[in-house]
């Protein structure tokens, strides 16, 4: 990975010893020395590319070792362990192959030798390929050593991320928090720090001893893990990386270790280094070591003063051709020839180039993929981010973004998140087929690409992400939840904890108020009053839960309980939250409907009928919440399906894997489903037909995978709302927003939303 070969000089052939009876013992006397005399690879290219096989295998048998002890049995060895095992083994490895090749075991190492004009470019592809082939088979080594380990760790099933993931013993996976664009930096970065170091330790104008080298080396790459091995692992070498990323390929840990966030992060830790270590070693040349001095220095400067000699002005041309003039002339020709700077510059330029050309040309071919369809795709994406701009932006505009290119191209197009192709259907019939027609071929949804798979990590499922069988189960647990008959037990604690919260607002009634804090902490109080409230025999002796239901929810393991809770907790604050405040937004507007309203909650009798059939009744109120819903879509960017099985909609064919969103926005703002004005908040509408086309409102999706807290949803918003406007007047202060600034990527929310509540006489 780090050391430079010597220069071997011709012994005079009258120093080699003759062999003969009196001193044969002495010279090959034991039977390596024999074998050495008769085996020894005399070709310098073969000799040289074994020994970096060897030191590879050694490096990564020894580095990766240290990892799965501390993976395998946590505590074994921490942070600081590992970056001292990989630096002893290091070490080790530099010493055995330090005076043979010089042992890089690394292709950055090998590329920036090649840009000083120390190795032949055939050499360094030759060293490539043996040192990607040293850490396939260290990495080999290490799971035969650890593979009973690694059984009794993931239970036979080999995992890429989750809890009980392997795949990170062998080559490096990135933090959660790391982007694509970070973990390039830290490559590029980490990389160039190491490859510094290296030229320095190696330059043979600092005269470092060569037996010091390998443990200078060890040392520096202890220091380069401890400083910068926190956000990906410090890989800093692509052999260390792509070879036991192959080997997890080909012992079981399937595509997955290539797929890996979009098929984006394996090349990371492959390419980058190789800038950063062209970059740091030739930061250290052109900042340090061309300004060592030298003997070279001397003589220049001996040739200078010799100039400025009066004498020396005196004598002939030919008596000026000195021994000091005529050696530097030698010696900065013999420099030029050894280093012709244009061609090794031009070389790696021209290597980069070809790279890029290459990384362009498949992702250019990538990027037609709908072109080939005859599918249009907006202008505007980016070479390799496609239209991620305009997708992972933090307010609302993602979403007004889809539906400004679905008024450009009606029906459907295609979409490119950077590695993964989409289609967005604005085409309510298609949006059907998608959605309820062949459900049996899109029953899974849209995975973020920093999100596992279930079938990557089962312990991770929940009702949002599961698939198939597996989401049929959960569902039909959950369903029996959100019955009617449960919302009527549960009706007596919201109306309870509503009015607690009611009653403090009695003392904030003199100023300006945010109603959407107000909704946050009443939703989540509703939610604490569940999770606190006793179960009593009533509930087992009503059927709500009968014996079906519990043998299946026996089954559940903890994994699922706890992603059922997160869901439903997640699920329970934050729309329900948000809803309320977008509809007293709309309310406070819209004068003519807030007083509508309160006429129809405050002529209907509450005193000993608030039950869930009268609620049911007030169909304005009904309306009013189902209109605000309608104008804003709080999870317009999730109503998304990945196909499961080839199939076709409309007369496209869709691929399986390929991912289709619903734009819920432009359904939703339809003047051909909802009429003249869409964009205007008129509960009305809903009261004029009774028989809509059901694409018309995809706020919570449709067909079998809708949202399956709508119902609950929906009731409890009327009850607060019930119990707010038969308390208070809701109006419109001079700290009122105009207009709403809309924040949120899954979910969408207002930043504020400012009333004034008056109590009623």
């Amino acid at each position: 990975m780090t050391v430079f070969s010597e220069n071997t000089v011709p012994r005079d052939p009258s120093k080699v010893p003759i062999i003969n009876e009196s001193n044969r013992m002495t010279t090959f006397d034991s039977y390596p020395d024999r074998l050495r005399h008769r085996l020894k690879i005399r070709n310098e290219l073969v000799r040289n590319a074994l020994c970096e096989f060897v030191c590879t295998t050694v490096l990564i048998f020894g580095g990766d070792s240290i990892v799965a002890c501390s993976v395998l049995k946590k505590g074994f060895n921490e942070w600081i362990g590992i970056t001292v095992g990989w630096g002893l083994a290091l070490i080790v490895s530099a010493q055995l192959g330090f005076r043979t090749s010089g042992a890089h075991m690394n292709p950055a190492v090998s590329l920036f030798v090649f840009t000083f004009g120390q190795l032949k470019l055939l050499h360094m592809f030759v060293y490539w390929a043996v040192q990607v082939l040293g850490g396939f088979c260290g990495a080999a080594l290490v799971y035969l050593m650890y593979h009973d380990a690694i059984n009794e760790f993931d239970g036979g099933t080999r995992f890429v991320t989750g809890v009980r993931k392997t795949a990170g013993i062998f080559s490096t996976y990135p933090q959660d928090y790391l982007s694509i664009g970070g973990g390039v930096v830290d490559q590029i970065l980490g990389t160039a720090m190491l490859c510094f170091f290296v030229a320095m330790i190696t330059d043979k104008r600092n005269k470092i001893p060569a037996w010091a080298q390998p443990t200078l080396l060890g040392l520096m790459l202890m220091l380069v893990g401890m400083a910068w091995g926190m956000n990906a692992g410090y890989a800093v070498n692509p052999a260390r990386d792509l070879g036991p990323r192959i080997f997890t390929f080909v012992a079981g840990y399937g595509s997955k270790v290539f797929s890996y966030r979009g098929y984006k992060w394996f090349l990371v830790p492959v390419l980058c280094p190789l800038l950063g270590g062209v970059l740091g070693a030739w930061s250290y040349q052109l900042l340090i070591g061309l300004h060592i001095p030298s003997e070279l220095d001397e003589i220049e400067e001996e040739f200078r003063r010799l100039q400025k000699d009066k004498l020396h002005q005196t004598v002939t041309l030919q008596e000026n051709e000195t021994p000091q003039s005529s050696t530097h002339q030698n010696v900065h020709s013999r420099v030029y020839r050894e280093t012709p700077m244009i061609e090794i510059f031009g070389t790696v330029v021209g290597l980069f180039l070809a790279l890029y050309a290459g990384l362009y040309f498949y992702f250019l071919q990538y990027h037609s993929y709908w072109k080939k369809k005859g599918v249009p795709v907006p202008e505007g994406w980016e070479f390799f981010w496609g239209h991620f701009k305009y997708l992972v932006r933090d307010d609302y505009l993602n979403v007004r973004q889809l539906m400004e290119w679905s008024k450009k191209f009606p029906g459907y197009f295609g979409l490119l998140k950077g590695h993964n192709n989409v289609l967005v259907v604005s085409d309510p019939e298609m949006a059907m087929e998608v959605l309820v027609k062949k459900f049996e071929h899109f029953h899974g949804r849209e995975m973020h690409p920093m999100q596992d798979t279930p079938e990557e990590n089962p312990e991770r499922v929940n009702i949002i992400n599961a698939r198939g069988l597996h989401w049929k189960r959960l569902r039909t647990i959950s369903n029996p939840i959100f019955s009617v008959s449960n919302m009527k037990k549960i009706m007596p604690t919201i109306v309870d904890t509503v009015d607690n919260v009611l009653d403090y607002l009695k003392t904030v009634t003199d100023k300006p108020l945010d109603i959407h804090k107000v909704f946050q902490e009443l939703t989540m109080d509703v939610i604490y009053l569940f999770l606190e409230a006793e179960v009593d025999d009533q509930v087992f002796e009503d059927g709500t839960f009968d014996k079906k239901n519990l043998k299946i929810a026996k089954e559940l393991n903890i994994n699922e309980i706890v992603g059922q809770c997160f869901i439903f907790l997640l699920a329970g604050y934050d729309t329900t939250a948000n809803s309320l405040s977008f509809l007293c937004f709309e309310l406070i507007n819209n004068p003519e409907s807030l007083e509508k309203l309160n006429e129809e909650i405050q002529e209907f009798t509450f005193s000993e009928n608030f039950t869930y059939e009268n609620i049911s009744q007030l169909r304005y109120l009904d309306a009013c919440i189902k209109e605000s819903l309608r104008l804003h879509p709080i999870a317009a960017s999730v109503v998304t399906r990945t196909c499961m099985e080839p199939t076709t909609i409309g007369n496209i064919f869709v691929e399986k894997g390929i991912n289709v969103e619903i734009d819920v926005l432009s359904l939703n703002f339809s003047e051909k489903l909802w009429g003249p004005d869409p964009e205007k908040f008129r509960p009305e509408r809903w009261l004029e037909s009774e028989h809509r086309n059901q694409a018309a409102f995809m706020t919570f999706g449709a067909g079998p995978r809708i949202c399956l807290g709508k119902r609950l949803a929906i009731f409890e918003e009327k009850i607060m709302l019930i119990k707010l406007l038969q308390k208070f007047d809701l109006k419109k202060c001079e700290k009122s927003e105009k207009e709403l600034f809309v924040r949120g990527y899954n979910v969408f929310f207002p930043a504020s939303v400012t009333v004034k509540l008056e109590p009623k006489e």
